[in-house]
């Protein structure tokens, strides 16, 4: 783990991404829905 959770980003963007990474594996998201949310947060467009 490369983060030490203390500054706002690494703190709310490591929670929201678990929170995705359960709903995805929970089926209360579709892959297509995960990747959407995603995107804009790191700046992939692939």
């Amino acid at each position: 783990n490369e983060s030490c959770g203390k500054c706002v980003p690494c703190r709310v963007g490591s929670q929201k991404m678990a929170s995705l990474g359960s709903h995805l594996l929970g089926g209360k998201i579709s892959e297509t829905e995960w990747k959407t949310t995603l995107q804009p947060l790191i700046g992939v467009n692939s």
